[in-house]
């Protein structure tokens, strides 16, 4: 799908207030082939501490951060693009 290229990668999970199983599942695995680093972007304390717990149980393989604003998170990939 990507070419065999890395991208850095933006996520906007404001508003999410749960995941399934099979959604979080695909996330850690199949979702993360071909990153080079990934900006969760949360608006809202459930969506937070979703990102935290996530983050917190499954140890990721590329450079993994939560930001409260579009900017913040856009500043951070500039150095992975």
């Amino acid at each position: 799908m990507q070419q065999g290229k890395s991208f850095p990668i933006y996520v906007d999970i404001k508003g999410i207030k749960s995941m399934t199983t099979e959604a979080t599942l695909y996330f850690a695995t199949e979702g993360m082939v071909d990153l080079k680093a990934i900006a969760l972007v949360c608006d809202h304390p459930v969506s937070i501490i979703t990102a935290r717990l996530f983050l917190k149980f499954k140890t990721l393989p590329h450079p993994t951060r939560i930001f409260y604003n579009r900017h913040s998170a856009l500043q951070y990939l500039h150095a992975y693009a």
